[in-house]
């Protein structure tokens, strides 16, 4: 259920592992002929999808390891690939190659992305697509044990029997609703990120991709993120503290957006890129971090035959840039507790949940931290590994941008107290020159008076 990045990467995941798959997408609107038309798509199902997204070399990695015909048929498209590798790293580091190959990341809209996953996704024989019914509810065995899950009811009425249910219908989805109706309860934590965001996409002057990834930071109280995207399209994005309605509005006008970005120094190069906007200015609120959980404290499954992916699952503050390449990593991870454990429901459920604790739940852990809530994951602040994946050692920066581009655990990273010691020292910033010059200070009242 959902066919938005999770569900039509787990729709090409099971297909290829030799299951059926009918796909169930509440959003009744016409395939988009080109990338163009993806992006005027009517997806009021998934309301983010003209915002800035990021995505790290994980989602680049698992589409080559696996599924090379998508990522051909990305780049075939439009969609930029963008060397990561630290400058620093000498070729006779090991497995240099291995990581210079690795180190890469898609620059894409949302909607390109989704627009080849679903041709890809329709391409398959075995994969089918009902748009413009919703899903009302699970069919279910209720016994002493874990749910038994038969399919779902459609909110037309309709039943669908399945030996699998695999829910990816984003962050609003009544998940645990309907196993409420089921009589379970299923466990969750939820903190809000405390911002709302103002997006708008630009194409450039000569419609030439623009060499950069994702760049993000905070100034001012404000997080803002730069984006290069694809088939000369970039974006930017301003993430206002949720309180703040007067700082809102003032962003929201497109003139006083536009003057507000030059005063960061990182959006310099908007003006390089000479381009034009080609939306308004798009607001996105009631963003948080969530994780749920679909085991018992034990571990043992809460339901058979019932995975969800992506925010379904977990959901992780958009600033950063992780959500789709998770939805991608738990398809894959749902194919492969299935092809591991294919007469087992019981041993198939709970792979697939150690799996996403393992894999998954750290980066919710990571996000809350980041966003300075109170979190079982480690401290983390992004502008000190900022400063680390620039270090003089080269190991060090290189262990710091797998773990951002989500190729190592954070675990890795934060679990090692050589590893600590090693960025505390290189994060440590020398003596600022009295006589150098200081970057203005930027306050909010500057941002307030821009444009007017």
């Amino acid at each position: 259920m959902g066919a938005g990045i999770g569900g039509l990467a787990a729709s090409l995941a099971l297909s290829r592992n030799g299951w059926e798959v009918e796909l169930v997408e509440r959003d009744d609107t016409p395939m988009p002929e080109d990338v163009e038309g993806a992006f005027a798509w009517d997806r009021r199902g998934a309301p983010q999808v003209r915002h800035t997204h990021g995505f790290p070399a994980l989602i680049r990695v698992l589409l080559r390891d696996r599924y090379p015909d998508v990522l051909q048929a990305l780049l075939d498209a439009g969609v930029g690939e963008l060397s990561i590798l630290p400058p620093n790293v000498p070729p006779d580091l090991p497995d240099y190659e291995r990581h210079a190959a690795d180190l890469h990341v898609l620059s894409c809209r949302r909607t390109t992305l989704e627009w080849v996953l679903r041709r890809c996704a329709l391409a398959e024989p075995a994969v089918s697509l009902r748009v413009g019914v919703g899903v009302e509810g699970l069919l279910a065995d209720a016994g002493s044990g874990p749910l038994e899950v038969r399919g779902v009811r459609l909110d037309d009425g309709t039943e669908i029997a399945a030996d699998v249910v695999v829910a990816s219908a984003g962050r609003r989805c009544a998940v645990p609703a309907w196993f409420a109706a089921q009589g379970v309860v299923v466990p969750e934590e939820e903190h809000p990120t405390g911002t709302v965001y103002l997006s708008r996409f630009y194409r450039t002057a000569d419609g030439a991709n623009v060499p950069m990834g994702y760049l993000g930071g905070r100034r001012a109280g404000l997080g803002f993120v730069l984006a290069g995207a694809d088939n000369g399209t970039y974006s930017a994005t301003l993430a206002v503290p949720v309180d703040d309605g007067e700082l809102r509005a003032h962003l929201h006008d497109p003139d006083r957006f536009e003057a507000v970005l030059p005063l960061f120094r990182e959006m310099g190069a908007l003006a390089l890129w000479g381009g034009s906007p080609i939306t308004p200015v798009q607001v996105m609120g009631g963003l948080i971090n969530r994780l749920r959980r679909y085991v018992a404290d034990d571990g043992t499954p809460l339901a058979h035959g019932f995975f969800a992916v992506g925010d379904s699952h977990t959901c992780t503050n958009p600033l950063y840039g992780r959500g789709s390449s998770l939805a991608v990593l738990q398809a894959v991870l749902v194919a492969d507790a299935l092809a591991e454990h294919p007469d087992d429901r019981h041993a198939a459920s709970r792979a697939y949940e150690t799996a996403s604790a393992t894999k998954v739940e750290p980066w919710y852990h990571v996000s809350v931290a980041s966003d300075g809530g109170v979190s079982a994951g480690p401290p983390v602040d992004l502008r000190v590994l900022r400063r680390v994946a620039a270090t003089g050692d080269p190991e060090l920066a290189l262990l710091v941008v797998r773990m951002m581009s989500l190729l190592v655990s954070p675990a890795e990273v934060f679990d090692d107290p050589t590893v600590l010691e090693r960025i505390a020292a290189a994060a440590t910033e020398p003596p600022r020159d009295p006589d150098a010059p200081r970057r203005p200070s930027l306050t909010r009242e500057d941002l307030l008076a821009a444009g007017r």
